[in-house]
């Protein structure tokens, strides 16, 4: 498809004609200060196409335009940065503290995590959200494998003892030493 230099002339002329530095986090620990709400774009890696969001940025005083991947969980750097978009009904001019360290993979690659402070909490709360609405059921289903105590488990699921020890006399619970473990 050729290019349309009449949009793309409109485009420039609409960011200011200013050229950025791209923002790329080293590791270490970032204050950044969200200067628009983000355009998408998309790059094409290997043949695939990689849906993006782009925002002006200012990290240390510098303006900087910053892309990021557009995820598919909340744990990735754009589902905290969403969360928080979402929570804080938009981005510009907020700050947010970004954590960024690497972790080596088994064969050897590295790659880098992203941890929005400020998602932290939005994130623990959601988690919590959930397992409030979920049933025992699913709750015990999703800490199958764990050897807690008694008093770790109640707490985990929210219970008495007794619920506990019925739980335990039909047999969703199996007694490893003074531990108990769902089965």
């Amino acid at each position: 498809m050729p290019v349309d230099y009449e949009e793309e002339f409109k485009q420039i002329e609409s960011s200011g004609g200013e050229a950025l530095p791209w923002f790329n986090p080293s590791v270490g620990s970032h204050r950044i200060t969200f200067l628009s709400e983000g355009e998408e774009y998309s790059t094409t890696y290997r043949g695939q196409e990689i849906p993006k969001v782009r925002f002006v940025v200012e990290v240390n005083g510098e303006k900087y335009n910053w892309g990021i991947n557009k995820g598919r969980t909340l744990r990735s750097l754009w589902g905290q940065i969403a969360m928080l978009g979402r929570e804080w009904k938009g981005l510009k001019g907020k700050t947010i503290s970004l954590v960024v360290k690497t972790t080596t993979r088994r064969d050897g690659s590295t790659i880098r995590e992203f941890t929005v402070l400020e998602a932290v909490d939005l994130m623990a709360k959601r988690q919590q959200e959930n397992q409030e609405g979920q049933s025992l059921k699913d709750k015990i289903a999703q800490l199958r494998g764990q050897v807690l105590t008694k008093e770790e488990w109640m707490q985990k699921l929210s219970i008495d003892e007794n619920k506990f020890n019925s739980l335990l006399e039909i047999g969703l619970f199996e007694i490893r030493g003074n531990k108990f473990a769902a089965v």
